[in-house]
């Protein structure tokens, strides 16, 4: 062999061997179905077999695990799978079987799982934020929880707190998403075919170009249209990398239409959830799709006013990002002390400004608009609010389906989670789908809209910016002072001056004098 041909192929095979090689994919699939005290699920095996077609397909390596019981699955059958994660992989974890919520967690049932037994259930049941858990400690770069398991059981089983699943808490996880068949607190009903959002998922894995966010934005429409909405699958995205589960032919811009709930348009940019902190005021924010979404009274909401009629579909046809809390003291004390501007007197209980995790209150319109310029941004439409609070789900009266709930938002009076009298500290309550906090509740907060009543009626539907002029501007969300019963649905809408019980989040067009400032390369 001629001795340049031998170290070309040295130098080669070296420069081959110094290669990052992409991540493995790892799928485990839990199903349970011969239940002893329960009722089986016999359609569970079918549903495994095509899911698991599916990821192979996509080039993950599956491993199974049927009717587990305990505690052999945690000390054996979860422990196994693990020792084959390494850093950097893609994880993706499947159950299907009977759950339920319970001390505020949402629990797998083993299939020897006993309702009549009196041992508390969390000692006889296992959580799943053990799974995310677990895959994070193993240092996988991006991990999907996947749930078959909203079934109304019709057995008692007592410490079960609720119908269905709880929303689940994605904390601090990042490039993390969990994905239920139903809504929280809801069950499939009884008449839909099972195993309906299985099946969907598997045929969205299948397209290319499917990176999460598609499969279940098609999954949703697939089930939508088939139940004629009864059933609406909920998934909850904190995202900052793309990912193909078969990688697209060819990536150019295009609008991808799903009916409901957004317009998802296809791009090598940031994905849904891509969170970046602004240098500015170091706060985060959240990139947010173009998208198409009901916006107004939701049927059948019999407390709508008029000027939150008629419900109309409306377009945003670009991307934005949107701050990820309202603005905060803090913040705001920078934007002070950079731009010599006086800090607005503090409300009773907070006069000094001392606590400056709060979101900033009582500054006018006009200051407030001024801060976001200040951030490079501005503040956002009543369109750009709303279809932001809405997080992508179709026809929800107040966030996270729960109607005037205490562990969801801050408004007037003190119970469970809502320990606050006043202001409460921002992020203190749970995120919505798109990873925005205190959309209800907390403070109002200010859009750039001036107020008309009757502006709905004849609104652009494409990017509607309000009312030439008009004497004051909207809010929205609701304060730490509201009546649940009317002003946490997302829906509503008022004119407002200024106060402590209003304040307000920016927005930041997507273009790049915006990825500079966010340090986006």
């Amino acid at each position: 062999m001629n001795l340049r041909v031998w170290m070309l192929g040295v130098l080669l095979a070296a420069a081959l061997a110094g290669q990052t090689q992409p991540p493995n994919r790892r799928a485990l699939l839990i199903g349970n179905s011969s239940y002893r005290s329960l009722p089986a699920i016999p359609q569970v095996a079918e549903e495994m077999k095509i899911l698991e077609a599916a990821l192979v397909k996509a080039g993950f390596t599956v491993t199974t695990a049927r009717d587990i019981r305990l505690p052999e699955f945690p000390q054996t059958t979860l422990p196994a799978f693990l020792n084959t994660v390494r850093p950097g992989d893609i994880c993706l974890v499947y159950f299907n079987g009977h759950a339920v919520q319970a001390e505020g967690d949402n629990l797998i049932l083993p299939v020897d799982f006993d309702p009549q037994d009196r041992r508390p259930i969390t000692s006889r049941a296992y959580s799943f934020l053990n799974l995310p858990v677990a895959l994070d400690e193993k240092k996988a770069s991006l991990k999907m929880l996947v749930v078959e398991a909203s079934r109304s059981i019709d057995v008692a089983i007592p410490g079960v707190s609720g119908l269905g699943l709880g929303s689940m808490e994605l904390g601090d996880f990042n490039d993390m998403l969990y994905a239920s068949s139903a809504q929280p607190n809801q069950v499939i009903e009884k008449t839909e075919k099972p195993g309906l959002f299985t099946r969907a998922l598997a045929e969205a894995i299948q397209k290319k170009g499917s990176d999460p966010l598609r499969v279940f934005a098609d999954a949703q429409r697939t089930i939508a249209q088939q139940t004629l909405q009864r059933q609406s699958p909920s998934f909850f995205p904190k995202l900052t990398q793309t990912f193909y589960f078969l990688a697209p032919e060819e990536v150019k811009p295009e609008i991808v239409v799903v009916e409901k709930p957004v317009i998802v348009t296809k791009s090598e940019g940031p994905t849904l959830g891509t969170l970046k902190s602004n240098r500015r005021d170091r706060q985060e924010y959240v990139w947010l799709p173009a998208g198409k979404f009901l916006m107004g009274c939701v049927p059948n909401d019999n407390r709508c006013e008029g000027h939150e009629k008629p419900q109309r579909e409306v377009t945003l046809s670009k991307p934005f990002w949107m701050g990820r809390t309202e603005v905060t003291v803090e913040a705001y004390q920078r934007f002070s002390e950079a731009t010599k501007t006086k800090m607005p007197g503090g409300p009773l209980w907070d006069t000094k400004w001392r606590n400056t995790a709060h979101p900033m209150n009582s500054m006018s319109w006009e200051d407030a608009s001024a801060f976001c310029g200040w951030i490079g941004g501005r503040l956002p439409t009543e369109a750009e609010w709303e279809y932001a609070a809405r997080g992508g789900v179709p026809n929800e009266v107040v966030p996270l389906n729960n109607e005037n709930s205490r562990e969801k938002a801050n408004f007037t009076g003190k119970k469970g989670n809502d320990r606050y009298e006043y202001t409460a500290p921002v992020r203190s309550f749970d995120a919505n789908p798109f990873g925005l906090y205190d959309m209800s509740g907390n403070v109002w907060e200010f859009v750039s809209d001036f107020f008309a009543e009757n502006y709905f009626a004849g609104a652009p539907k494409v990017d509607p910016k309000g009312p030439e002029s008009g004497k004051d501007r909207v809010v929205r969300g609701g304060s730490w002072d509201s009546d649940p019963n009317k002003h946490l649905r997302i829906s509503f809408r008022r004119a407002w001056g200024s106060g402590n019980i209003v304040g307000f989040r920016c927005a930041m067009d997507d273009n790049e004098e915006t990825r500079k400032i966010l340090d986006i390369r």
